[in-house]
């Protein structure tokens, strides 16, 4: 009896055993092949001057200043119109102009051409303002709210 209660234990370890190697991320054989890379030496005993250069910065530089909204009308965000009517504003896009001060109708029908290409670069859509023609959708909304 006691000889088959040592089989029992002998084949339950062997089983955690091939349990815990198969659950391993790793296997033995890439284990292997990691412990043969060879390793550099360390760069700590070198004096300062002849030290391994420090890596750059992954950082990316500050982001530009956002572009403001044209200067002819400057309006408050509690005055803000629902821009995504407009054809070719999303809601992403909405936002972004929001984080530009343009609320408004108003704000986006006075756009001059080199508003149009500077915010529609700002908003990562170049050409799009034109091509979509906002100022004009703009002013035909706008002239809706001063009669309505």
């Amino acid at each position: 009896m006691l000889k088959n209660f040592f089989k029992i234990l002998a084949t339950l370890a062997g089983l955690a055993l091939m349990g815990y190697w198969l659950s391993r991320k790793v296997t033995f054989w890439e284990l292997e092949a990691v412990k043969q890379k060879p390793q550099l030496p360390p760069t700590n005993h070198l004096p300062k001057d002849k030290a391994a250069p420090k890596k750059k910065s992954t950082k990316k530089s500050p982001p530009k200043a956002a572009p403001t909204a044209s200067p002819h009308k400057p309006v408050k965000a509690s005055q803000k119109d629902d821009l995504k009517i407009i054809k070719g504003i999303g809601a992403s896009i909405e936002k972004k102009l929001n984080g530009m001060g343009i609320y408004t109708y108003a704000q986006i029908a006075d756009f001059t051409p080199e508003d149009e290409q500077r915010i529609g670069e700002a908003i990562a859509f170049p050409g799009r303002i034109e091509r979509d023609e906002w100022v004009k959708q703009a002013k035909d909304l706008n002239k809706k709210d001063k009669k309505g």
